[in-house]
C-alpha cells in the first residue's frame, strides 16, 4: 500500500448562476488506494472481556467462541493479551505472539472465563490501556472492549469515562462491543468515538461473529490513521456548516465559527475506502467577467500516518467552482453529493430524535423520525433502501420509555454511527466493507478454525 491517498472534490452545484449570491454543498473526498500486495499488518489486540453476573449464560459463551475464532485467524506475527473484569481487573492471558502453542493455551484461558460479580470498566480501561502499549511501532495497537452492561464498580461518571479513552495515547486505538438490550449504547458509542475506534451492537450470535470479523478485517485493512484536514477558504467564500460528524474545533453544533482556515479529524481510513467531509459554503456574486475560469473556493492540505511504512504523509488539493451565465445554471444538484447531504441529515435528525426520547417527548421523536423519512426518500439504490428501513425501525422503538430504553437506544447507537461513518455497526446497517473485512467475514463464517483444518492434513 505505497500509493498516495487521493483527494478530491465535488459540489452539489459546481456551477452557479454569477449574478446572485449562492450557498452550495462541497464533498471533499478522501479515497485510500487499494491493497495490491499480500504484506499482512501485524497486530497487538487487548480483549477486555466483561464476567460480571448479567454476562452469564449466553453472551459470555458467544463472547468466548468468538474469541476463539478469532485467535485462529491471527498469525504468529500478531499478539493478543486479554483483561477480565468484573469487581475487579485481571490478566486473563498476558500479551503473546500467537503462535501454536500460545493459540493453544489463549484458548484454554478463554474456555475457563466465569461469570461473578460487579462491572469495574474504568479498571479495565485503565489496564487494558497499559497492555496496549508497546514499543513495537511496525504494529497497530488495538483495545476490543466486551461488555453487556453499565458500569457499577470504579469510575461510574459516563463523561470521565468518555474522557479516559480519549486521553489514550495516540498509538492505541479502543473499539466497544455492546451485548444484549440492558447495556448503555450512548456510552459504549462515546468511548469508541473518543478512542478512535469502532463500535458494534451484538443482538445475536450471527452478530458476534460479524463483528469480530468486520473489526479484525478492518485492522488488516487500515491505509491511514491520525488523518487531520486543514481547509483554508479562498477569501470570497464562507464556510457556514460542516455537515459531516468529524471531530472539528471551529464547529458548534454544525455550525462553523468564523476563521481563517478549519481543521479536520478523521480517525482512520481502510484500503479502497472512501472518506467524504460535506461543508455548506456561502458563495458571494461576481461579475460576468469571471464566468471565463474556473474560480477557487479553498485550498485543502491533508496530514495523516501511513500504518504500513509509520512515514507521514501529505497532499495538497484546490477546489473550485464555476460561475456561469444565470440559464447556464444547473437546475438539478449532483447525485452523488446530494445522497451525501441527504445521509448526513438523516443522522441528524436521528440524533435529534434521540434527543427528544430521551426527554420523554416520544411524539415529538416520532414527528422527527417521520420528517426524517420523508428527507431520505430521494436516496436511490440500495443505500435509500437500507436507510429507510433503518428509520422505519427507529419509529417502531422510539414509541414509549421501556421500548426505547431496551432497544431504541442500542438501535440509535449503532444507526448513527453507520450514517455518519458508511460503514456497518450491525447486521441491517449501511455496509462498506473493505477487501479484508469481506475476506476476513467469509472465513470466520465458511472456516471458522483454520488450524483444525490444517491439522487434518
Amino acid at each position: 500500500m505505497s500509493s498516495q491517498l487521493n483527494v478530491s472534490s465535488i459540489s452539489d452545484f459546481g456551477q452557479v448562476s454569477y449574478d446572485k449570491d449562492s450557498e452550495i454543498h462541497l464533498d471533499i473526498i478522501l479515497t485510500a488506494p487499494e491493497k495490491t500486495d499480500s504484506k499482512r499488518i501485524p497486530l497487538h489486540l487487548i480483549l477486555a472481556i466483561d464476567c460480571s453476573g448479567s454476562m452469564d449464560g449466553g453472551k459470555l459463551e458467544a463472547v468466548k467462541k468468538t474469541t476463539e475464532k478469532l485467535i485462529s485467524h491471527l498469525t504468529e506475527n500478531d499478539s493478543l493479551g486479554m483483561v477480565g473484569f468484573s469487581d475487579n481487573v485481571w490478566d486473563i492471558f498476558k500479551a503473546l505472539p500467537m503462535t501454536k502453542e500460545n493459540k493453544e493455551q489463549a484458548k484454554k484461558e478463554v474456555k475457563k472465563l466465569r461469570t461473578m460479580s460487579a462491572t469495574n470498566l474504568s479498571g479495565a480501561m485503565v489496564m487494558a490501556m497499559e497492555r496496549a502499549m508497546i514499543s513495537d511501532d511496525s504494529k497497530v495497537s488495538r483495545i476490543i472492549l466486551l461488555t453487556d452492561g453499565l458500569p457499577s464498580s470504579g469510575e461510574c461518571d459516563k463523561q470521565k469515562l468518555t474522557e479516559l479513552a480519549y486521553k489514550m495515547n495516540q498509538k492505541v486505538s479502543m473499539s466497544t462491543f455492546g451485548y444484549g438490550y440492558d447495556f448503555d449504547a450512548e456510552l459504549m458509542a462515546s468511548i469508541s468515538s473518543a478512542g478512535r475506534g469502532s463500535s458494534f451492537y451484538i443482538k445475536e450470535d450471527e452478530d458476534c461473529n460479524k463483528a469480530f470479523a468486520m473489526e479484525l478485517g478492518g485492522l488488516l485493512s487500515l491505509y491511514a490513521q491520525n488523518i487531520k484536514l486543514t481547509v483554508t477558504p479562498s477569501k470570497t467564500m464562507e464556510f457556514k456548516e460542516l455537515l459531516s460528524e468529524y471531530k472539528c474545533e471551529q464547529k458548534q453544533g454544525y455550525r462553523l465559527v468564523t476563521a481563517p482556515k478549519i481543521e479536520i479529524q478523521i480517525d482512520d481510513i481502510f484500503a479502497g475506502e472512501k472518506k467524504h467531509v460535506v461543508l455548506k459554503l456561502a458563495v458571494p456574486k461576481a461579475t460576468e467577467a469571471v464566468c471565463a475560469r474556473n474560480t477557487r473556493v479553498c485550498s485543502v492540505d491533508v496530514f495523516y500516518t501511513d500504518v504500513e511504512t509509520k512515514a507521514s504523509g501529505s497532499v495538497s488539493f484546490n477546489g473550485f467552482i464555476q460561475y456561469v451565465k444565470p440559464d447556464k445554471a444547473p437546475k438539478s444538484p449532483n447525485e452523488e453529493v446530494h445522497n451525501q447531504i441527504l445521509l448526513l441529515e438523516a443522522a441528524k435528525a436521528q440524533k435529534e430524535a434521540q434527543e427528544k426520547a430521551g426527554q420523554g417527548d416520544f411524539a415529538g421523536a416520532q414527528r422527527i423520525l417521520s420528517q426524517g423519512l420523508q428527507g431520505v426518500e430521494g436516496m436511490h439504490g440500495t443505500q435509500g433502501t437500507t436507510v429507510k428501513n433503518m428509520f422505519s425501525k427507529l419509529q417502531a422503538n422510539f414509541t414509549d420509555a421501556q421500548t426505547y430504553q431496551s432497544k431504541g437506544t442500542k438501535l440509535a447507537a449503532s444507526y448513527r454511527y453507520s450514517m455518519s461513518n458508511n460503514r456497518s455497526a450491525s447486521a441491517d446497517t449501511l455496509s462498506f466493507a473493505s477487501s479484508g473485512q469481506a475476506d476476513m467475514l467469509a472465513k470466520f463464517m465458511a472456516d471458522p478454525d483454520p488450524e483444525k483444518k490444517e491439522d487434518e492434513k
